[in-house]
C-alpha cells in the first residue's frame, strides 16, 4: 500500500495550528489562550509567556525586559522583571508633563 497510512487517533497539542508570529518591533506571539499575558486573540509575547510560566504573573507597572537586548532571545535566563519606568530609563526614554 505504499509508505503513507492513515493516521487514526493522532494527539496534537492545542496550538498546532496556531502559528507564531513576529510584530513591527520584533517581538515573537505565542498561541497561549489562558495566558495572564495572553491578548483577546490568544496570543500573548513569548517572553512574557516564558517569563510568567516560572515567576508567575507580572505585576502591574512592570515589564519584561532581555537582558542582552535581543528581543529573540526569550530564555527565562535573559528576561528580567523591571519597573516601567525603571526600564524607560535603562533605553534612555524620558517622560516629560
Amino acid at each position: 500500500m505504499g509508505l503513507f497510512k492513515k493516521i487514526k487517533n493522532c494527539i496534537t497539542d492545542n496550538f498546532s495550528s496556531h502559528k507564531p508570529y513576529y510584530t513591527k518591533e520584533g517581538y515573537k506571539q505565542v498561541y497561549r489562550p489562558g495566558s495572564p499575558s495572553a491578548r483577546k486573540n490568544g496570543y500573548a509575547p513569548e517572553h512574557r509567556y516564558n517569563y510568567e510560566s516560572k515567576y508567575g504573573p507580572v505585576s502591574r507597572g512592570h515589564v519584561v525586559h532581555h537582558i542582552n537586548g535581543n528581543k529573540r532571545d526569550n530564555r527565562v535566563s535573559n528576561l528580567k522583571d523591571m519597573r516601567k519606568n525603571e526600564h524607560d530609563r535603562h533605553h534612555g526614554f524620558f517622560w516629560y508633563d
